[in-house]
């Protein structure tokens, strides 16, 4: 078995099948190549049986199908993988699908070397399949750079800005993944995908970009990724571990990605986060329990920030200003997003 497709699936009944059928209906002369691991995360509606009910049908389908109790994306991606016998993985989410070729491209690069990770360009789009965003629209990554190795992706990802990997842009060797003991973090709603990846990108030393949309990324009105709630804070925590990781790893080797999780990114996430959230809980007339909801769910968060803040390395004016207020004041910035809330408003 040359590559098995994880499915993690939790309450998707209306799109389960658009992603089982863009699997199914590759060239038949690779659906005996890879196996579908569809794993229901618990749903409370019918994606479990009009899942099954597709694949069942079809004979030359390799497929397990599996429903555990709710435990979170990751917890299903990683079951997935327990459950995987393909030589490759690749995590591809229930409302997600794959590009009709994606299967003879994927498995013409198999027949070039033995990479640990191979990846491609994706376009997002909405629920009529109409494309949002195209990846070429947004990154330039050189079409002559097809060989690469784990830091230089990061590199190209995090410092260049050339290149961007989502969860159903890439397949992994499982044995990298399981000889580096890399898995998603559990109990993470936000920005447990990029944690896995760039944790993986870690140790990749051999790695290959097809210059092909090959996946494409479902942008639903509702999907956990569009709402605002008090769990965005999740991701601040995924790029501490990843950066903590790194440095374990081999500090001087990603120093300068380190630098950059730390005092770029995860600032610029945390200021976005902390913004948009506390408009939610202004817009809902919640702001009086805002401090008290945060340290309840993150009671070290404040004084995290506070340490990382002052050492933002960006070169965003805006977040240089907010920064500068946070830093002397957390109640004086806040106080300053109340204001503007209002004067947007009225």
């Amino acid at each position: 078995m040359d590559l098995s497709i994880i499915i993690p699936a939790y309450n998707l009944e209306n799109y389960i099948e658009n992603t089982l059928n863009s699997i199914i209906n590759q060239n038949d002369n690779y659906l005996d190549l890879f196996e579908i691991i569809v794993v229901d995360d618990g749903s409370k509606d019918k994606t479990y049986d009009r899942a099954l009910n597709l694949l069942s049908k079809k004979n030359n389908i390799n497929y397990k199908i599996f429903k555990k109790q709710n435990g979170g994306v990751s917890s299903a991606r990683n079951f997935g993988l327990k459950k995987a016998s393909g030589k490759y993985v690749m995590f591809l989410d229930g409302d997600d699908y794959i590009a009709t070729d994606f299967l003879e491209k994927i498995f013409k690069t198999f027949n070039y070397d033995d990479y640990d990770i191979i990846f491609w360009k994706y376009d997002i789009v909405d629920e009529k399949n109409n494309i949002v965003l195209k990846y070429d629209d947004v990154y330039t990554f050189p079409k002559n750079s097809s060989m690469l190795d784990g830091l230089n992706i990061l590199n190209e990802i995090l410092i260049n800005k050339n290149l961007w990997i989502w969860t159903g842009s890439i397949i992994y060797k499982k044995d990298f993944l399981l000889q580096n003991n890399l898995k998603f973090f559990e109990n993470c709603i936000y920005g447990e995908d990029l944690e896995f990846i760039f944790k993986s990108l870690t140790h990749a030393k051999r790695g290959f970009f097809i210059n092909s949309v090959l996946s494409y990324y479902l942008q639903r009105k509702n999907s956990i990724t569009k709402s605002y709630n008090i769990r965005r804070f999740d991701n601040i925590y995924a790029f501490l571990r990843t950066a903590e990781y790194m440095e374990k790893v081999n500090n001087n080797k990603f120093k300068k990605i380190i630098k950059y999780l730390k005092y770029d990114l995860l600032i610029e996430h945390f200021f976005q986060n902390y913004d948009l959230l506390y408009y939610s809980f202004l817009k809902n007339k919640e702001s009086k329990s805002f401090f008290s909801i945060i340290k309840k769910e993150y009671n070290n968060l404040f004084d995290i920030t506070l340490k990382i803040i002052p050492y933002y390395i960006g070169d965003k004016k805006r977040i240089k200003f907010r920064s500068f207020l946070y830093s002397k004041s957390i109640k004086l910035y806040t106080l300053l997003l109340r204001i503007n809330f209002y004067i947007k408003k009225y």
